[in-house]
């Protein structure tokens, strides 16, 4: 017999039907035609010689190592299923031949792809697994005393104990209202992932040079009164800097721009996609860039307080007449006798800067965002997702269709003249 095995779904429940004896199956969980298969067997052994031990976790059917309404089929035959907890190896017993089996979780790998998952046991290695599995030659005998019950049992390593009752009904219950996603579906994602990521790219508060300022209304309206030319006038904002005297914000947002170079924009409601195989490259550019930013960040603090100080002084100045003309309450009310050219700007600067934006804050508020989000299950539905992926990367279309496990997808190759 050949050491090393294929053994998918298929040939697993040609195993299972050949048996003529006893059929045992050890492992995390099972797909539903590999538990229909048993529960025949179960049937044509006269309920008996079947021996099934699995690791009854809702975690595990959310993996992937099986299916949930495989242990319905299971114990609706009326089969004893017993429980090891954490097991994640995985063997099968027929008659007196034996595998050791490897069983990927749905989510990476299809139950039947053609791989070698196997390895076929010795005689000798069969008598170890069944007595270390409380497996039984033949059905147990009736006139067998309770001691050799006993001691059968002090030998048995894992699934001493049947799922209880209790815990199948919570499992079942939160399967069926929040069903896995189908496994399938799943291994596509972890396809479209391992090529793509969308990257939503923002630098914010970049646009320190157009901020502006306005009278508070209440002075507004103390000064001008109900002039309607003049209060259209006003609405009007006053631009408090000035920007060649932000050396370097151009530059940085240029480089912002090279930075969505590396991506693909969709369109305006899909965003950006990025090659993974461009992602490092595109991470150090980001970085070296965040860098480039809190450099700038240090010396803009004092230029922007500069600017804003300067346009706050010359409103002054300009309003300053009109406060004289008419004083407003709040003006009046803190000195003694009429109000000075002065008093006047001093009034005004301080109301001013009561509404002035912060330099500091102005400052912190200048960061780039970079987030990355993987492909999801809705966005496969997507036709139109599909349809501009082929038209962006048409390199990657005969691959990234391709149904494959995580493992391989992770090590498609992307090569550099995608860009070039």
């Amino acid at each position: 017999m050949t050491m090393f095995q294929s053994i998918d779904t298929q040939r697993l429940c040609e195993l299972v039907h050949s048996a003529w004896k006893r059929v045992a199956f050890i492992g995390p969980a099972m797909t539903t035609e590999v538990a229909a298969a048993l529960s025949n067997k179960f049937s044509q052994l006269d309920r008996r010689g079947v021996t099934i031990i699995i690791d009854y976790d809702e975690a595990i059917f959310r993996l992937g190592y099986g299916h949930h309404e495989a242990i319905e089929i299971l114990k609706e035959s009326g089969i004893e299923l017993r429980k090891e907890s954490g097991l994640r190896i995985s063997a099968l017993v027929i008659d007196d031949q034996g595998w050791i089996l490897h069983q990927s979780p749905m989510a990476v790998e299809s139950p039947d792809a053609p791989v070698r998952n196997a390895m076929a046991l010795s005689a000798e290695q069969v008598k170890e697994v069944c007595f270390s599995a409380g497996i039984q030659d033949e059905p147990r005998d009736s006139s067998s005393t309770s001691s050799e019950h006993s001691a059968a049992s002090e030998r048995i390593e894992i699934g001493l104990t049947p799922i209880p009752e209790a815990e199948y009904s919570s499992i079942k219950k939160a399967i069926d209202s929040n069903p896995p996603q189908a496994f399938d579906l799943q291994r596509q994602v972890n396809v479209y992932t391992a090529s793509l990521q969308f990257v939503d790219i923002e630098l914010t508060g970049g646009r320190v040079e157009s901020r502006t300022i306005r009278l508070p209304a209440s002075l507004q309206k103390q000064l001008f009164g109900n002039n309607d030319e003049v209060d259209s006038r006003l609405k009007a904002s006053y631009k408090l800097i000035d920007s060649p005297q932000l050396k370097g914000l151009d530059e940085i947002r240029r480089d912002v721009d090279e930075l969505r170079q590396y991506t693909r924009q969709l369109n305006k409601r899909l965003g950006r996609v990025i090659l993974t195989a461009k992602k490092d490259r595109f991470q150090k550019r980001q970085l070296a860039l965040e860098e480039k930013i809190l450099s700038w960040k240090k010396d803009a603090k004092a230029v922007i307080k500069s600017e804003i100080d300067k346009s706050i002084n010359e409103l002054a100045e300009a309003l300053a007449p009109l406060v004289l003309e008419n004083p407003p309450i709040e003006l009046e009310s803190v000195i003694v006798g009429e109000p000075t050219k002065q008093q006047a700007i001093d009034f005004i600067k301080e109301t001013l800067y009561r509404v002035a934006p912060d330099p500091g804050k102005l400052v912190d508020d200048m960061k780039l965002h970079c987030i990355f989000k993987d492909v999801t299950y809705e966005m496969l539905k997507n036709e139109e997702f599909q349809g501009l992926i082929e038209k962006f990367y048409p390199d990657l279309k005969s691959r990234i269709m391709q149904e494959s496990s995580a493992a391989k997808a992770r090590t498609i190759s992307i090569e550099d003249d995608l860009f070039s």
